[in-house]
């Protein structure tokens, strides 16, 4: 299978998924590793292809892994990278995205906005960052809109946010990928420096550390940590307790685990 189509097959089970989960009555995640099979049987209406179609996904997935959206897919397949790192850099992209829109006179694949407004956006959107980090993602965007901030041109938001024919994405949205990962280490690092010392982590400790560092963190939020970082089945909010003083775990494995989740201050 080409890097192309396992590209755009695998964006067609993200969209397919997406789409499928919206229409259940219980709003409820469908795991991955229970979907994909499920839907190539539907998709290609006999078993014996879709077996066919799984292995050869499974080699291409192999041969292109340094494609950052196929290797992403594959690892969240394996179960190795939490489903929630594709899904929350998505809506982090569509949460940039309509706020340029709504800085924009008309809603169309021909929005546009001053280069000054998605400046000062940029600012809004990510006021922490510094006007280094900032500056980076103005760079980017240049490059993809080939336009120069300085200039008096409008700039077209949807150019920032084009695939191309593989499914990359652009320069901008790239950088701001970088840009998360970046605040993720900061992030997983303080937890780091709280537990570093113990050889093995109780729930307990390791919750209280999350809380100390991200103290607005939801209750709901916090037991999707633990359940992803100590490989729980999902548990709800009475018998996570019953866990804490029960379940520890190897400092080093807590933090790779923590690499491969969605994680962030809130």
């Amino acid at each position: 299978m080409r890097r192309r189509i396992t590209g755009l097959l695998i964006k067609e089970i993200w969209s397919k998924k997406l789409s499928d989960e919206q229409k259940l009555e219980i709003k409820s995640n469908i795991k991955l590793t229970d979907y994909v099979f499920d839907y190539l049987t539907k998709r290609f209406t006999n078993k014996e292809i879709a077996i066919e179609v799984s292995y050869n996904m499974q080699d291409a997935c192999n041969r292109y892994r340094n494609n950052y959206e196929i290797n992403l897919f594959w690892q969240i397949l394996i179960g190795q990278v939490e489903e929630n790192v594709y899904h929350d850099e998505m809506k982090e992209f569509a949460r940039i995205l309509q706020y340029f829109i709504k800085l924009s006179s008309n809603y169309s694949s021909q929005s546009t906005i001053q280069w000054s407004d998605f400046i000062n956006a940029l600012h809004e959107l990510y006021s922490h960052w510094t006007n280094e980090r900032i500056s980076l993602l103005i760079r980017s965007a240049e490059r993809d809109t080939q336009q120069s901030s300085i200039e008096k041109n409008d700039l077209r938001v949807f150019l920032l946010f084009m695939e191309d024919d593989e499914g990359h994405i652009g320069e901008f949205l790239m950088t701001i990928r970088q840009q998360l990962q970046l605040d993720k280490n900061e992030y997983i690092e303080k937890i780091k420096n709280l537990l570093i010392g113990y050889p093995l982590v109780s729930i307990k400790q390791f919750k209280r550390a999350v809380q100390m560092i991200d103290p607005h963190i939801s209750k709901k939020e916090l037991r999707r940590y633990v359940n992803w970082v100590y490989e729980l089945k999902k548990i709800n909010k009475e018998e996570i307790e019953s866990y804490n003083e029960m379940q520890s775990r190897d400092f080093e494995e807590i933090i790779v685990r923590l690499e491969r989740c969605s994680c962030f201050m809130h």
